[in-house]
């Protein structure tokens, strides 16, 4: 489970230096972007939920992606409730927020059902 949980983090932040990386060659300004926000926020939470997955799938082998489910569904849930007022606080929802909030996620996501996947096909 350790092993998995490290392997998410590394190319989760990987996949967040690459971002900041494509950023800076378009000459957008870090500064004005939520993207370490979202990182360090998504990545609690996708950390988190690989933990609580791997945890339950000793306990709930059945039940398995009715956690998955429930816990992206939850997770986000609280992503839209913390980054959507702060996005639309100037009204208007521009390429570069879109992808600060939906790359990050997406990569979390992604990352949460190849690593589950892989740990729970050992199980």
């Amino acid at each position: 489970m350790e092993r998995s949980l490290g392997i998410f983090i590394f190319l989760f932040v990987i996949a967040g230096l690459l971002q900041a990386a494509i950023y800076l060659w378009a000459e957008i300004p870090l500064e004005a972007t939520y993207l370490w926000e979202s990182y360090v926020v998504q990545g609690f939470m996708g950390g988190l939920s690989l933990w609580i997955i791997l945890r339950s799938a000793q306990r709930f082998k059945n039940h398995v992606a009715f956690v998955f489910m429930g816990i992206s569904f939850l997770k986000f849930a609280l992503y839209f409730l913390f980054f959507h007022p702060i996005l639309k606080t100037d009204g208007i929802l521009s390429l570069t927020e879109k992808t600060d909030v939906l790359i990050p996620y997406l990569v979390a996501l992604g990352l949460e059902t190849f690593l589950g996947v892989q740990r729970l096909n050992k199980i």
